[in-house]
């Protein structure tokens, strides 16, 4: 004879594995570009506080100088 605990357990766990077993997840990787932002979506990051940092193509005092033509779209 099954008690009544052990069913309700036996049916939580059903309940729970089929819920789990319904999702799906996708990874995706972009490069979010410091001046162009996101290429799919168009969202531009936003720095802050703004006077700690400086966008690529105008930071004269910068010690990260990336060679332009192997940048990710060409920018700076």
């Amino acid at each position: 004879m099954v008690s009544k605990f052990y069913a309700l357990k036996l049916a939580y766990v059903l309940l729970i594995f089929n819920h789990v077993g319904s999702a799906a997840a996708l990874a995706i990787n972009r490069t979010i570009d410091d001046q162009f932002g996101d290429s799919v979506t168009g969202a531009v990051p936003i720095y802050s506080p703004g006077n700690v940092w400086t966008q690529g193509n105008v930071c004269t005092g910068c010690v990260a100088q990336p060679d332009y033509e192997q940048t990710f779209d060409h920018s700076e």
